[in-house]
């Protein structure tokens, strides 16, 4: 995923009422939470049912989920 986009979520995410996008902090996002917000955007979010069923890549799920194991605690 480019900046780009990333700065994109961020900003129609910024005010959802049950996850907002985690907010920056002198440009830059703590990494765990930003991971975290992407495993809800993936698997969780309300209204994604149809891509639950069939997950945007799995990959991409385990690797949020490595991330969010934190360093050497993933594979």
């Amino acid at each position: 995923m480019t900046p780009g986009a990333v700065s994109n979520l961020a900003q129609s995410y910024e005010n959802h009422p049950v996850r907002p996008f985690p907010r920056a902090v002198g440009h830059k996002r703590d990494a765990a939470a930003v991971a975290e917000w992407f495993l809800w955007y993936d698997t969780e979010r309300p209204g994604y049912a149809a891509r639950r069923a069939y997950g945007r890549i799995p990959e991409v799920v385990a690797r949020l989920e490595s991330a969010l194991a934190g360093p050497g605690r993933g594979t």
